[in-house]
């Protein structure tokens, strides 16, 4: 019905606003918790991006993953905000938390073991970040958005 609508017509933007309800209304709303990433699939610093999302239970080294690159420290530090739009560490947090919200949302895994799969030290840390990330503790999140 909204197709069949004129462009500026002004019943065409509130059908779209009732549609919206009505999904709101008849749908689970779900948070999508992934990594806010840019998009920068052909820059160069496309590898390292793989390399964090791919290792990101790991260890990370900011120092070792410069080397890597060819770079001094200070020189990638600098060069990965640029084309990331924020520093090192929070992005790698980021993707171990959009990964733990993953693995919460999805399993029954202890929230310890979570953790840890996804690169944190500990459970005491773990939970400090993720709720002032996403707002709620690991376990409020699981209950929420549980699949």
């Amino acid at each position: 019905e909204l197709t069949h609508q004129p462009p500026e017509s002004p019943r065409r933007f509130t059908g779209l606003l009732e549609l919206l309800v009505r999904l709101a209304e008849e749908c689970r709303v779900r948070e999508l918790c992934v990594s806010r990433s840019a998009s920068v699939a052909s820059a160069p610093i496309a590898p390292v991006l793989a390399y964090i999302h791919t290792h990101a239970g790991e260890v990370l080294d900011q120092a070792k993953m410069a080397e890597r690159a060819g770079m001094v420290p200070s020189a990638f530090s600098r060069w990965f905000r640029r084309h990331v739009g924020r520093p090192w560490v929070d992005y790698v947090q980021e993707v171990r938390l959009a990964r733990a919200c993953r693995v919460l949302s999805e399993t029954d895994d202890p929230v310890l073991q979570i953790a840890l799969d996804a690169g944190f030290k500990n459970l005491s840390h773990f939970h400090k970040v993720f709720k002032k990330s996403r707002g709620w503790t690991p376990a409020a999140y699981r209950e929420k958005f549980r699949a």
